[in-house]
C-alpha cells in the first residue's frame, strides 16, 4: 500500500510526501543431507528437516520542503524520512547425524523463535548556490539514528514456552551519524560533473541482554564523483565512484551459536567493525535510433577494508565451528555486455549479453590465513 501527496504554496515552493507499507507471510519445508569424505572414505554423514513460517510488518514515510531562491539560482531543501520493519520467524527442525568411528547414532531437535525490530529515522539540509557559468555548490548536512533488535528464543520441543538461557538472548544495535558535505556540480548539454567530499562521523553501540556492551567511535571520508558526457549524438561514456560504509546487522553481531546444522555451528561477534567499502564504475553506451541497435558495455571493481568473512575451526571428526570476523582487504570485478539489434527480415530482435566476475578473498582455516579466488 502507497500514497503520495504533493502541494506547491505558489511557484517558488514545493512540499512532497510520500509513504507505503507492506505486510509479507510465508512458510515452508525443507531437507538437508551432506557427507564428508576424506580419500575416499566416509568421516561423518548429516540429514536434517526444518519447517519454518515467517510474518514480517514494514513501512516508510518521506516528506521534504523546496525552495527556489531569488539570487545566483539558489535552491534550498529540507527532508526527512523514517522507515521501520517488524519480523517474526518461527524454525523447527530435527538432526541425525553419525561419524564413521562410532556405530552410535546422534539426534536432536529444537524450536527457535525470533523477533526482530528495526526502526530507523534520519533528515537533512542542502542548498545549490550558482558560483559561474553553469557550476553549482551544495554544502550538505545529514543526520540520522537507526536501532535493530533482536529477541531470540530457543529450546527443545514441545516446551516451547521454556527456552535454553544459553541459547536465548536480546541482541540490539544503535547507529547514530552525520554526515556534512560539500559538492560540487556542473550541468550543460552535453556533460554533468558531481564531485562531493563528505565525512561520516558515527556512533556503535551493541548489547548482548544488557550484560555485554560495547561502543566504538567512527570517523571515515567517504567521497563521490560522477561524470557524464554525450561525446557524440547517443554515445555517452559514464565513470562513477562511490565510497561507504556497511555496518553489521544484529545477526552478525550475535555471539550466541546457531545449531541448526549440528556438523557445522555458526555464531556471530559483536567485537565486529562495519566494512568501508570502495566503489567504481566506468560505462559505456551508444544507441542507433535508425536502426534500433543499442551496445552497452562497463566494467566495475570494488574494494573492501575490514570485509566480514569467516573463520573456520575444523576438528579430527571434520566438525565445524564457523565464526564472523573482519580480514584486511576483498577485490571484486565484473565486465558486462548487452548488445541489441533487429534482424528485419526474420522480424526477430537479437539480444548478445555476457558477464565476467572475479573475487578474491580472505577467510581463515584453523588460524591459517586463505585466499579464495572466484572466476565466473
Amino acid at each position: 500500500m502507497s500514497l503520495g501527496w504533493r502541494n506547491k504554496p505558489n511557484s517558488s515552493q514545493n512540499i512532497i510526501f510520500y509513504a507505503n507499507a507492506s505486510m509479507n507471510y510465508a512458510k515452508g519445508n525443507g531437507k538437508n543431507n551432506s557427507n564428508t569424505y576424506m580419500n575416499n572414505l566416509l568421516q561423518n554423514n548429516f540429514s536434517g528437516t526444518i519447517s519454518s513460517s515467517v510474518n514480517s510488518l514494514s513501512g516508510n514515510a518521506q516528506l521534504s520542503y523546496l525552495k527556489k531562491g531569488y539570487k545566483k539560482g539558489k535552491l534550498f531543501k529540507a527532508s526527512g524520512d523514517v522507515s521501520g520493519t517488524q519480523n517474526f520467524k518461527n524454525n523447527k527442525w530435527e538432526n541425525q547425524y553419525s561419524y564413521s568411528d562410532t556405530s552410535l547414532i546422534f539426534t536432536d531437535s529444537r524450536f527457535r523463535k525470533d523477533m526482530n525490530d528495526v526502526l530507523k529515522f534520519s533528515g537533512g539540509i542542502s542548498e545549490t548556490r550558482s558560483i559561474f557559468l553553469r557550476w553549482y555548490l551544495v554544502p550538505e548536512l545529514k543526520a540520522g539514528s537507526g536501532t535493530e533488535k533482536l529477541d531470540r528464543k530457543q529450546g527443545i520441543p514441545p516446551g516451547n514456552d521454556v527456552p535454553i538461557d544459553s541459547l536465548s538472548s536480546v541482541m540490539q544495535m544503535q547507529y547514530q551519524w552525520i554526515r556534512p558535505s560539500l559538492s560540487i556540480r556542473k550541468s550543460n548539454d552535453k556533460t554533468q560533473v558531481n564531485f562531493t567530499a563528505r565525512t561520516e562521523i558515527g556512533k556503535l553501540i551493541n548489547s548482548l541482554s544488557d550484560s555485554m556492551s560495547r561502543t566504538l567511535q567512527l570517523l571515515y571520508f567517504t567521497p563521490r564523483l560522477s561524470w557524464n558526457r554525450e561525446y557524440k549524438k547517443n554515445h555517452r561514456l559514464n565513470i562513477f565512484y562511490e565510497s561507504s560504509l556497511n555496518n553489521p546487522t544484529v545477526s552478525q553481531l550475535l555471539p550466541l551459536k546457531d545449531n541448526t546444522n549440528s556438523l557445522q555451528v555458526f555464531s556471530g561477534n559483536n567485537m565486529l567493525k562495519p566494512e568501508y567499502q570502495h566503489d567504481l564504475e566506468l560505462n559505456w553506451m551508444i544507441f542507433d535510433p535508425f536502426s534500433f541497435t543499442s551496445l552497452f558495455t562497463g566494467i566495475s571493481g570494488t574494494y573492501t577494508n575490514d570485509k566480514i568473512n569467516w573463520e573456520r575451526s575444523i576438528d579430527s571428526n571434520f566438525n565445524q565451528q564457523m565464526k564472523l570476523i573482519n580480514v584486511s582487504d576483498d577485490y571484486r570485478a565484473s565486465a558486462n555486455t548487452d548488445f541489441t539489434t533487429p534482424i528485419r527480415k526474420l522480424k526477430i530482435n537479437l539480444n548478445l549479453t555476457g558477464r565476467e566476475t572475479w573475487n578474491s578473498g580472505i577467510n581463515f582455516v584453523n588460524g591459517i590465513k586463505n585466499i579464495n579466488t572466484n572466476y565466473i
